[in-house]
């Protein structure tokens, strides 16, 4: 399992809260949380208090290219952005981009690139639980959504279709 930066409200606490009320899903699973940010020290902290060490590693501030190789020998990537106003986030589509299935909360511009239950799921945070352990326990689903998900970035988010979108905006923008 992939989460990205530890910063406030990007909601890496709810993830380790699950884990360690979920003893099953820790065992079986093991969380690395890639990057730096303010809530570094902090969210080791707990880690370590509820005995989760074994079972969620802290990368740091890593490079580019670093964060990749991580996506890619992950099989899940998570993004639990608390804030109602969090856009889609370049982690989730390179997630997608490795074929990652990704798991985000039901809110923001992150609801906008995932398509529920086709590239990964949009849970509310009382679905995490079951939504994380049905990707933990169906590889096929895995490599489904996965494929989904790079066949979405292939079509909608190459450059040509991004620069098109660029300048319909712009258009619209002029005109308004």
């Amino acid at each position: 399992v992939y989460v990205s930066r530890l910063e406030p409200m990007k909601g890496q606490s709810k993830l380790i809260d699950l884990l360690s009320k979920q003893s099953e899903l820790s065992k079986i699973t093991h969380t690395i949380f890639v990057g730096g940010g303010s809530q570094y020290h902090s969210l080791k902290n707990i880690v370590e208090y509820r005995n989760l060490s074994k079972s969620i590693t802290f990368t740091g501030e890593i490079s580019r290219n670093e964060v990749l190789k991580y996506i890619s020998f992950s099989d899940i990537l998570i993004h639990l952005s608390t804030h109602p106003k969090e856009t889609f986030g370049i982690a989730i589509l390179e997630g997608m981009l490795m074929k990652k299935p990704v798991i985000v909360l039901n809110h923001g511009g992150m609801v906008e690139v995932v398509q529920n239950k086709k590239n990964g799921f949009i849970v509310n945070i009382n679905e995490l639980e079951s939504k994380l352990s049905t990707l933990v326990n169906d590889k096929s689903l895995r490599i489904k959504m996965g494929k989904e998900g790079r066949n979405l970035i292939d079509t909608k988010f190459n450059n040509l279709n991004m620069a098109k979108e660029t300048v319909k905006g712009q258009k619209e923008l002029c005109v308004g």
